[in-house]
């Protein structure tokens, strides 16, 4: 059958389910070749539609990136903040394990578009509006797990923030040598883990603070003060 036919005999959707499908259509082509695939044109034709038709729903491949972003992120997002929500009340372990349970049953292709959609490598576009979403995305994950980290490690939210993103880039390392096969899934759980627990461990004294620059004394600084003030009132006197 050919593709006008395809397209002529293809089912009446409401507009919504429409847009759902075309996201879902999208999610495939990042997942197969990656967000620099997903144009228009690829879209149409993988999800057997016309362009016009594609045009309707987004008015430009930039949109229809920010959508997909957000449709990859969606599924993902909920589970694990479902999971947290749990968490704050019950094995912090347990939950670290069903967080990571979430993400090793991805699919390759899916796994990897989230990554690169969280992390800004990935997506092949350098539109601001773009980028401003992917951090969004990335902040609003961070958000969802702190509450966790704050509770177990008894850390401020300062403290927590970035400790959060840290503990989930080692998270998804993991997932990364499992899917280059340098560890077996278990072996990588295992070892995700095993940090977790070190950290526990280890948080009674908590994270170093910031070191604060240092300052000059009162002397240091009147002393350069006057120090200037004399060469430029001996330049000022070898010019007259």
């Amino acid at each position: 059958m050919s593709a006008a036919k395809a397209q002529r005999t293809r089912p009446y959707l409401t507009r919504g389910r429409r847009r759902k499908a075309l996201l879902a259509a999208a999610a495939e082509i990042i997942e197969t070749s990656g967000w620099t695939a997903l144009t228009m044109v690829s879209l149409a034709r993988h999800a057997g539609v016309s362009r016009q038709l594609v045009y309707q729903h987004f008015d430009s491949v930039d949109a229809l990136l920010l959508a997909s972003l957000a449709h990859i992120f969606e599924d993902v997002y909920v589970r694990t903040r479902d999971q947290v929500a749990e968490g704050q009340h019950g094995d912090f372990m347990a939950t670290i394990n069903a967080m990571q349970s979430i993400t090793f049953d991805l699919p390759l292709g899916r796994a990897r578009a989230l990554w690169q959609a969280i992390s800004i490598s990935g997506t092949g576009n350098t539109n601001s509006e773009i980028a401003s979403l992917s951090r969004r995305l990335r902040h609003l994950l961070i958000k969802t797990v702190q509450p966790l980290m704050e509770q177990r490690f008894g850390l401020s939210a300062e403290q927590a923030r970035p400790l959060t993103w840290m503990l989930i880039v080692a998270f998804w390392a993991a997932r990364q040598l499992n899917d280059e096969g340098e560890l077996e899934r278990d072996q990588a759980m295992l070892l995700f883990d095993w940090l977790v627990e070190s950290l526990a461990r280890g948080s009674r004294d908590g994270p170093p603070s910031s070191p604060k620059p240092k300052s000059k004394s009162t002397a240091t600084v009147r002393k350069t003060v006057k120090t200037r003030v004399t060469k430029t009132g001996m330049r000022k006197s070898g010019k007259a």
